[in-house]
């Protein structure tokens, strides 16, 4: 039989057998039939190869990987990350580094990171350890230098030939470990004592920041000190460590230190070194030391100062969010926010300042600054959209007491901001009805699907199976590394609908949460059949079913938890949170005993045990609060308790007040989130009802 004969029997074969090939495949499959058997026989091989590694049939499962044919750089990639794993597994050492080798994304290597220190964490090691070139692992992921376990099974395999100066330098700058240098034989000891000593102040330097960016305060805060009075012994003014020191004193909460600190006549030039984050750390600390008089003294004091225009509206913005998120005396931040001279100020900077000082304006009722930031609005051209839609909002339905408006607000916001959560609160109460027939009666989508090329849609399988074989995770790190700078609506359309019909939602989600995070839909692409792809119906029989039973609106259950989970059953947060819609343990323990259902911990995150107890403390909340969507919502995130308490501090009835003035900077984004979505799914399905 000749060749192209065999391969078509094969491809025969391969079809009459590819039972992983899922419905919603039908415009991949028929592409594949037509004009390129060869990808769909790869797509094959990637799957059994899964399938081997599953039974723990390595070598058949490595074989298979090493043969698979590839052009896409992406699917190169997961070709490769399954390659390390199969050969990790199969105690491979030379195989296992050569694939790590030409792994190119840090995603995939801080995957495989987790897996090395997974195996290192159990009582008995891998073989592949017997074998290893523990310094060729270091240089190909040296995050593992924080792994004590790796380091020392390292310290006891050290031969002649090891560049001993320089791994013990590497140790020092990312092991964590306090006690290293006692965990070291003697020898080693001693060397590595002499290193530390003599290392230089850019050798501190690195060391301090390394720390400061994986949020190791306490042991720079213990380090700092003496290293920085050797320096200042040997004339050399370490003004980056005592930089890196203060900042560590802020962020730990160690507020009177850091005033202490600055106050000493040997550390005043540090000021001038960094004018802006020294000044503006130090009056942070003043006011959350609660030395309000001090603060207002010293932020007036510096106007009078040498320091650049910049840093003096910076000292002020931070006294000014002070009042205006913590102390909420509105009054009193917009005295102190009006301060700023808006020219010298960083534009992010500035329009965070002027929507406080619009907010803080229409609240007080005070006209000239609301009528003065009107003028500002409409000349001024935004960079972040969210607070361009923020003023839209509060322009054309807050401030109307305060200002004329001629243009139609609801309409003007809502084409402009059709994403953001003020786009689509612009509608709600006031052209809702209207927006959501117009919804309906719109002409076919303008925007034809579009079918991926061949490579793309070989990817998409590659990502389908890998989600077959429960990496959710991988599936979703590929996805967005691969999508996220897609601006081609109608072939992500493509792809996200496929993924909806197979359930695998939260794939879909990840497409468009990586491309419309930013940026609005165009107000022609903003039709029903986009926007049902983007918010689809998931899990809609058990979701319908116990909201009915609850009677918790159905808009709500999908709002929770498309913000919460993206509609990931597996997912868990780093707190401990776990499922669809992310409930705490112990929330989902107790709501379970109230209900009688007997469900076990590890049982928690299977949809229908989570979408019934996640909907049962939604059901609660409601209780709690009279059925407030608002107080529910920021109840869901922050607790009951917390809500009691800004519902009794604000005494407002205005939702929009009460959502600004949350003083949780999480819970007043997530809060916003959700409503959007809430929003969202009632204009489109609520024709469905």
């Amino acid at each position: 039989m000749g060749k192209s004969a065999f391969i078509g029997s094969l491809i025969v074969l391969i079809l009459a057998n590819c039972t992983h090939l899922t419905r919603a495949d039908s415009f991949v499959a028929a592409d594949y039939l037509k004009n390129d058997g060869f990808r769909l026989f790869q797509i094959e091989k990637f799957y059994q190869a899964k399938l081997d590694f599953k039974k723990k049939n390595y070598q058949k499962s490595c074989d298979l990987l090493e043969v698979i044919e590839i052009k896409k750089d992406s699917t190169k990639q997961l070709i490769l990350y399954n390659k390390a794993l199969c050969y990790w597994h199969l105690n491979d050492w030379q195989n296992f580094i050569s694939a790590s080798q030409d792994i190119k994304y840090p995603f995939i290597k801080n995957l495989i990171v987790k897996v090395i220190g997974a195996s290192l964490a159990q009582k008995k090691h891998p073989k592949i350890f017997l074998t290893a070139d523990i310094n060729q692992l270091l240089k190909v992921f040296p995050e593992l230098f924080a792994n004590k376990k790796l380091i020392s099974l390292y310290l006891k395999k050290l031969t002649a030939s090891t560049d001993v100066n320089k791994l013990l330098k590497n140790l020092w700058f990312r092991s964590y470990s306090s006690n290293i240098s006692s965990s070291l034989p003697k020898k080693l000891r001693t060397k590595f004592n002499r290193i530390v000593n003599q290392a230089s102040l850019a050798d501190w330097e690195k060391y301090f920041l390394i720390r400061l960016q994986k949020n190791r305060f306490s042991s720079l805060i213990k380090t700092a000190p003496p290293i920085i009075k050797k320096f200042k012994k040997q004339k050399k003014y370490p003004a980056t460590l005592m930089k890196y020191y203060v900042q560590s004193l802020s962020a730990a909460n160690h507020h009177t230190s850091l005033l202490n600190y600055l106050s000493k006549k040997e550390n005043k030039t540090l000021f001038k070194f960094f004018p802006r984050e020294i000044h503006s750390l130090y009056i942070s600390s003043l006011v959350k030391k609660g030395y309000l008089e001090k603060a207002y003294k010293y932020a007036n004091d510096l106007q009078a100062s040498k320091v650049s225009h910049s840093t003096k509206g910076y000292v002020y913005l931070v006294l000014g969010n002070y009042l205006f998120f913590w102390k909420q005396d509105l009054k009193a931040a917009l005295i102190v926010l009006n301060k700023i001279n808006i020219k010298h100020i960083k534009i992010d900077d500035l329009e965070q300042l002027q929507w406080q000082k619009l907010f803080s304006a229409i609240i007080t009722k005070n006209k000239p600054v609301t009528n003065k930031l009107y003028v500002w609005y409409k000349k001024h051209k935004f960079n972040s959209e969210a607070l361009d839609s923020h003023f839209c909002y509060w322009i054309h339905n807050k401030a109307n007491e305060l200002i004329d408006i001629k243009e139609k607000s609801a309409i003007n916001c809502y084409h402009q901001f059709s994403n953001q959560y003020y786009g689509l609160r612009s509608i709600v109460n006031n052209e809702f009805d209207y927006y959501k027939e117009s919804l309906l009666k719109k002409s076919p989508l303008p925007l034809a699907d579009k079918i991926p090329d061949k490579d793309t849609l070989q990817f998409i399988e590659f990502i389908r199976i890998t989600t077959d074989f429960s990496e959710h995770r991988v599936a979703e790190l590929f996805l967005k590394h691969d999508f996220s700078k897609s601006k081609d609506l109608g072939y992500l359309k493509t792809i996200a609908d496929s993924f909806n019909q197979d359930k695998l939602y939260y794939l879909s989600q990840n497409l468009y949460f990586s491309v419309l995070k930013v940026k609005s839909l165009d107000k022609e692409l903003f039709h029903l059949s986009f926007l049902e792809s983007i918010y689809p119906l998931a899990f809609q029989k058990i979701v319908a079913t116990t909201a009915k039973n609850f009677s918790v609106p159905v808009s709500l259950v999908y709002a929770i938890m498309r913000e919460e989970s993206h509609y990931n059953h597996l997912a868990t947060s780093t707190v401990g949170a776990t499922g669809l819609m992310q409930l705490m343990h112990g929330t989902a323990k107790q709501m379970s005993n109230q209900l009688k259902a007997n469900i076990k911990k590890q049982d928690f995150n299977i949809p229908d045990n989570n979408i019934l107890l996640g909907t049962y403390y939604l059901k609660k909340l409601l209780k709690t609060f009279d059925g407030h969507l608002v107080y529910t919502i920021a109840g869901y995130n922050a607790g009951p308790r917390n809500v009691k308490k800004w519902m009794k501090k604000y005494k407002t009835t205005d939702t929009d007040i009460f959502i600004e003035m949350i003083p949780f900077g999480e819970t007043r984004r997530y809060v916003k989130k959700v409503l959007r979505s809430y929003f969202a799914y009632e204009i489109i399905y609520q024709h469905h009802d």
